[in-house]
């Protein structure tokens, strides 16, 4: 694509700056998906002077070596810490461009939605940069110690997350098998897993335990934000997040708040991925009548300790 020729890389290694993805604060926002990473990133990136950039180790999307979903870069025996750096510091970094597009020109001209921010970055040397990584969610210690990088997970009730993922017809393509093949779970535990509820809760659990983890480790840099929480009191629970970043929680941060929660949808059309405008406060317990009690009972006897200790709250 245009962007990625020699003469656009120039441009931007002289006019960009000298480290990469630079920026007077880098946010990671982390978590298993349809736990409200989108959202956030918007959210945080409502500023002026900060830029987000979108899943960039997304594995249909995102760079090219992103060959693993959820890469383990904390996890030892892996090379991923590598292609973090390489990434980070603008070396050589090449994207995917959808083979299938019927605009190929136009997308070779203009350039994947990921490769535009990407560049936005390097050129425009934001005051904050947000990168929507759910997929560095297995590598967040290594953006902490390494790369002095904020982390935020997204923490979504288990069964919350399962209703979701069948209703946009993922629970059954969880990356399970990309999880056993870096050391994360053991294939033991894969196999055991047979139902898509008890996958879902291994997923969840692997996730999220290793957020609880990183928090534990870094107090300072990794900060866990609630769903239901923001779902409940949309401005206590960022201006909680906020504090912890230690940035305002601004006018414009407050507006992009409202906007999106004030919303009058409560539970999409199956199949829908984003509808960031929706009715909060009745989301909360929307999936109570959309789960049978087996699953239920799954879901929580695995995950339901785990939810407790990252939020704080019951099941």
């Amino acid at each position: 694509m245009l962007l990625q020729s020699r003469l656009v890389e120039r441009f931007l290694s002289l006019v960009g700056s000298s480290k990469g993805l630079a920026a007077e604060q880098r946010i990671a926002i982390c978590g298993t998906h349809r736990s409200g990473t989108t959202l956030l990133g918007s959210l945080l990136a409502a500023d002026p002077g900060s830029r987000q950039i979108f899943e960039p180790f997304n594995p249909v999307f995102g760079i090219a070596d992103a060959t693993r979903s959820f890469v383990a870069g904390d996890w030892p025996g892996n090379d991923w810490q590598g292609v973090i750096d390489r990434f980070l510091a603008a070396d050589g970094v090449q994207f995917r461009t959808p083979s299938d597009d019927p605009r190929r020109f136009m997308r070779w001209l203009k350039g994947t939605r990921l490769a535009r921010e990407y560049a936005a970055a390097r050129l425009l040397h934001p005051t904050r940069l947000v990168i929507k990584t759910p997929f560095l969610s297995l590598s967040s210690q290594y953006l902490i110690e390494c790369h002095g990088i904020s982390v935020v997970f997204t923490v979504k009730h288990p069964a919350s997350f399962f209703v979701s993922l069948r209703r946009v017809g993922w629970h059954d393509a969880l990356p399970l098998d990309d999880l056993v093949a870096q050391g994360v779970i053991d294939a033991t535990a894969r196999r055991a897993a047979q139902t898509p509820a008890a996958r879902a809760a291994l997923f969840w659990q692997t996730i999220n335990g290793h957020a609880l983890a990183t928090h534990r480790r870094f107090p300072d840099a990794a900060t866990i934000w609630s769903h239901e929480r923001f779902c409940r009191t949309a401005d206590d629970e960022m201006l909680r997040l906020t504090d912890a970043l230690h940035i305002p929680y601004t006018p414009k941060m407050r507006l992009a708040v409202s906007q999106a929660t004030h919303g009058t949808i409560v539970r999409p059309a199956a199949g829908t991925i984003h509808a960031l405008v929706r009715d909060s406060a009745a989301m909360i317990d929307d999936w109570r009548d959309q789960i049978s009690r087996e699953d239920e009972d799954e879901l929580r006897s695995r995950c339901g300790s785990l939810y407790g200790e990252l939020v704080g709250e019951d099941w």
